[in-house]
């Protein structure tokens, strides 16, 4: 792509909003977030860029997915709808968000071009040693998806696969034991503060909850709604979606919260139950790319060494944008009975 740098970043905002759309992408970022920032600075682009085409599209892509299993499908079955009903709609209204943000990402990109900065390599070829290790990868993939799909696996499950992939990497790269220990601690480093970030971050719903206090808010944003027309009650309820994921970082835990309730409600003021999930879809999960209480965020934005106001300097504008497209696309849906 030399000469046509910005090509890469519609490259990865498609890859990356495809994997938010279709599994929910956002936690496993944390570990792509050093080489993607390499990546981009080879080509003249800063870290802002490299987050925006990579976390930024997954949590477009959650956000306006038609498939998105942790919440359009989970919010479609609280909300007694057909699964996966209403995908044509959905896919119009996340291409035009993508389209918008990978021009607003081109532009920003363009317009902050820094000096290229290129990547180091080694420039050695494969050896058996280094072809094994990937073998064993593309294995330790396999093994781990047949464990979810089939055996039911947990983190614990899927951290001793990977824990187990890199001590007899480091052993097959003739390291011993030794240095593969000190390997093993050396990358673990860059991951601890944003583990404990994400830690942190979870106290404040896990508070919220403990204390019985989530109920009362659920109640105090949403019963207001019930006295207004149809169009202004959809997009209230995207509002107060949007304003309840400050305390329910979980996306899937907070349709499992709201759906119940806004079911009958939706009913009560004529607005379509699918309008309601695209309200609660576009609201709470559009919110991952701002609420500090996300620890995938927090983690992205720390290993990064962006700080919070900084990001949020960056994000205010291309998260209006798509808040505009998702007042749109409620409204239109109001009207013509989605």
């Amino acid at each position: 792509l030399q000469g046509r740098e910005s090509l890469a970043i519609v490259i990865v905002s498609v890859l990356f909003a495809a994997a938010g759309a279709t599994i929910g992408l956002q936690e496993e970022i944390i570990a792509l977030a050093p080489i993607l920032i390499l990546f981009c600075r080879s080509m003249g682009f800063n870290s802002f860029v490299a987050l925006g085409s990579s976390y930024g599209a997954a949590v477009l892509g959650s956000a306006f997915s038609p498939m998105n299993p942790f919440a359009v499908v989970i919010a479609q079955k609280e909300a007694q709808l057909p699964l996966l009903s209403g995908s044509g709609y959905r896919m119009a209204i996340f291409g035009i968000a993508l389209v918008l943000w990978i021009a607003y990402l081109w532009r920003y990109a363009n317009k902050n071009r820094m000096t290229p900065v290129p990547m180091e390599t080694q420039g050695k070829g494969l050896t058996w040693r280094t072809s094994l290790i990937l073998a064993l990868l593309s294995l330790t993939f396999a093994v781990v998806t047949y464990g979810l799909v089939s055996l039911d696996w947990g983190f614990n499950e899927i951290s001793a696969c990977f824990f187990a992939l890199g001590i007899i990497s480091g052993l097959l790269a003739n390291m011993g034991m030794d240095r593969t220990g000190l390997m093993y601690v050396e990358g673990m480093k860059e991951m601890t503060f944003a583990a404990v970030i994400m830690g942190m971050a979870s106290t404040i719903p896990l508070l919220l909850e403990k204390g019985q206090i989530l109920d009362t808010i659920v109640f105090g944003l949403f019963t207001p709604i019930e006295s207004l027309p149809p169009s202004v009650s959809a997009l209230g309820m995207m509002m107060a979606q949007a304003v309840l994921h400050f305390p329910v970082s979980s996306y899937s835990g907070q349709a499992l919260l709201t759906m119940p309730i806004l079911t009958p409600l939706s009913d009560l003021v004529g607005v379509s139950r699918q309008v309601c999930v695209l309200a609660y879809q576009y609201g709470a999960v559009t919110m991952d790319f701002i609420v500090p209480t996300n620890g995938a965020l927090m983690a992205i934005i720390a290993v990064a060494g962006i700080p919070f106001n900084k990001w949020v300097r960056f994000i205010w504008k291309p998260l209006l944008l798509l808040f505009l497209v998702a007042s749109v696309g409620i409204v239109v849906g109001v009207f013509t009975g989605f």
